[in-house]
């Protein structure tokens, strides 16, 4: 019996250490940043489906993120999503990756390798990449606001 969950054990910690997505964009530590849909800046995010971009804090000039935010919701599972800016294939903050065709097409492209990725799957490599966006937490406040924040 001990061996079985022994074995049992092994397993799983296989199987979730290969689903780690090892990410070449560096740790950045920033203080958190509410986003309230109620404000002309923001109410976009109240559609399912719609990402923007956000380089520095509101009403600074302070940067936020490694290239800024990418920060949207995905229509597949209505939860909210805030990606760094930065290229996994390229791994510097100047070249940030862009909102493919508008701000609903769930899509982000690097302007200088061509890899795209899914906004509305996770940050995931469409193609170009192997590695996914960067994640940011993000935490439903209320019913109109939502909070990101990096740790």
């Amino acid at each position: 019996m001990i061996r079985l969950f022994s074995c049992l054990l092994a397993l799983l910690s296989l199987v979730v250490s290969c689903q780690k997505d090892e990410t070449t964009i560096p740790d950045m530590t920033f203080r958190s940043v509410d986003c309230d849909m109620r404000q002309a800046a923001y109410i976009g995010l109240q559609t399912p489906g719609y990402f923007m971009e956000m380089k520095t804090f509101p009403n600074t000039n302070a940067p936020i993120g490694y290239a800024g935010l990418l920060v949207g919701s995905s229509p597949l599972d209505n939860q909210y999503y805030a990606y760094d800016s930065a290229c996994p294939v390229e791994a510097d903050r100047k070249v940030a990756v862009e909102l493919v065709d508008d701000n609903y097409s769930g899509k982000a492209a690097c302007p200088k390798c061509g890899a795209q990725y899914s906004l509305w799957n996770g940050g995931a490599p469409i193609s170009g990449s192997k590695h996914s966006l960067k994640h940011y937490n993000v935490l439903r406040v209320n019913e109109f606001v939502i909070r990101i924040t990096s740790n």
